[in-house]
């Protein structure tokens, strides 16, 4: 603990952890410290003993990261007729040690060193509950994001659902900007993409 004879000179931050260490000089000694989970880092050199407490930090939360799909759903408008789809992600996260909590990192990272340099915070309230994909989180805007167990399976699907919108929405803007858009509108309805029998009756009694 500081005492008397102690002066604070400065803070070791790690922003991957998110975690504040305070840098200490003993006056007497002239020597640099810090404490890192009750172990107290001391050295002749301030750097040193900033780079030991980054050391530390980072053996103790050395921990697994989980791989995780996040699936966030487009934003709906309030009008009648709506467009679906989605945004997919993968990336990991991790419960960490020290008060530190949940933290998301990019999926692209190599291992838990790079996972923790690059993380940040991850969005999940109390009121949901403990974090265990399968599971789903809904912010206070509307938006909401669903959490999948990661499996390259269930990640290809999506991908794969992914494009058959984009396909689909590509193969509708053509037929609406060619010459003959109202009949070939008309063609699809034989192949199932026809209004519902209660969308059918809506409709024909507003033509009546």
């Amino acid at each position: 603990m500081a005492d008397k004879k102690t002066t604070k000179v400065g803070m070791i931050t790690h922003k991957g952890a998110g975690m504040h260490v305070q840098l200490n000089v003993d006056r007497d000694s002239r020597r640099f410290w810090a404490e890192v989970s009750g172990v107290r880092i001391e050295h002749a050199d301030g750097k040193e003993v900033e780079r030991l407490v980054l050391e530390a930090i980072e053996q103790s939360m050395d921990i697994p990261w989980t791989p995780v799909i996040a699936v966030s759903p487009w934003a709906q408008s309030g009008s009648e007729y709506k467009v679906f789809g989605f945004h997919a992600d993968r990336i990991y996260i991790a419960n960490l040690p020290n008060g530190v909590g949940l933290r998301q990192s990019r999926w692209d990272t190599k291992d838990n060193k790079q996972r923790l340099a690059w993380s940040q915070g991850f969005a999940w309230r109390p009121e949901h509950g403990t974090f265990n994909p399968p599971c789903v989180y809904r912010g206070y805007s509307g938006s909401v994001y669903y959490y999948l167990p990661y499996s390259e399976p269930v990640w290809d699907r999506l991908v794969f659902i992914q494009k058959q919108i984009t396909r689909v929405a590509a193969d509708f803007a053509a037929i609406l900007e060619s010459p003959d858009a109202i009949a070939r509108l008309a063609s699809l309805i034989p192949l199932g993409l026809a209004l519902s029998e209660g969308d059918s009756r809506t409709a024909a009694a507003r033509n009546e």
